[in-house]
């Protein structure tokens, strides 16, 4: 379940021209007088064929102090905090957001088709359908993710695992979302299923390390209509208020979703605006 959110929430997940000309998913970020630390963007999901195996972010996790990630699913408290928010209270049910009829039997029909019941969703919240729709858009069995990859390789050596955000607060940005709002992501979902593009397209983008065609990807995508100020641009403001403390004597890597290191209000343009380095990692010496 776990996992599912994670995803979700990586996919909602233009800059300079300069900046565009730079693709690195790894960057280092200095600042005189701090140690170094390190920014990777992520994709929260990918075929384990399309994995990139990168022993520079090894070396990257080998010389920082701890692990920040957007959401340390490692906490036992945050896995207990999300599954509560995930379940509808009381007589709620999935249909309050789909209230249309028509609406409602033709998502009914397009989930069958892809053998999911939508009945069985009845007492989770939307976001729950809207993960299991998005793995349907993978064309492999095996799915690999950096975050317990990374979470993994922090753990085997004890080094310190941070969440920017909580699992809760993660939830709640869905439930500022209409009826129409989410009728409209569950239908887009489903579209790609079907021709599985935006995917495939995600994926070459991200193996091409290429971190301004991802964001504006990601922002210019059905799920992403009219909601980039919830899922992205303020994410990235509360991030990048709290790392600087984070960072400044603990050198760190910090690994999130890439679609929030491009663009005009991305994390690299934030830190640079915060007097940071930001540079793309080639090599270490």
């Amino acid at each position: 379940m776990k996992k599912f959110i994670v995803f979700l929430i990586g996919l909602f997940a233009a800059q300079s021209s300069l900046l565009a000309q730079e693709k690195s998913l790894l960057w280092k970020v200095s600042m005189k007088g701090q140690p170094d630390s390190y920014l990777f963007g992520t994709i929260h999901a990918i075929c384990q064929s399309d994995y990139l195996e990168m022993e520079l972010l090894h070396q990257a996790l080998e010389r920082s102090q701890q692990l920040i990630l957007e959401v340390d699913m490692n906490n036992p408290q945050a896995i207990a905090d999300m599954q509560s928010k995930m379940i509808l209270q009381g007589d709620t049910t999935l249909r309050h957001w789909i209230p249309n009829d028509d609406d409602y039997l033709f998502i009914a029909e397009e989930c069958a088709r892809h053998g999911i019941a939508l009945e069985e969703f009845m007492q989770f919240k939307p976001m729950m359908l809207i993960s299991m729709l998005s793995m349907k858009s993978f064309q492999c069995e095996n799915l690999a993710s950096y975050e317990n990859n990374l979470t993994q390789m922090a753990q085997k050596v004890d080094k310190p695992i941070l969440g920017l955000e909580s699992a809760s607060y993660q939830l709640n940005l869905f439930d500022a979302l209409s009826s129409e709002d989410i009728v409209s992501m569950i239908k887009a979902t489903l579209e790609e299923i079907k021709v599985a593009e935006q995917t495939s397209a995600m994926t070459q983008l991200y193996r091409n390390q290429d971190i301004q065609g991802l964001y504006e990807m990601v922002a210019q995508s059905a799920e992403m209509k009219d909601h980039q100020d919830l899922f992205l641009t303020k994410r990235n403001q509360n991030w990048v208020k709290a790392l600087p403390e984070l960072m400044n004597q603990t050198s760190s890597l910090i690994a999130v979703g890439a679609g929030h290191l491009g663009g005009p209000q991305g994390l690299i343009a934030l830190l640079k605006s915060k007097g940071y380095q930001v540079v793309p990692v080639k090599n270490f010496p």
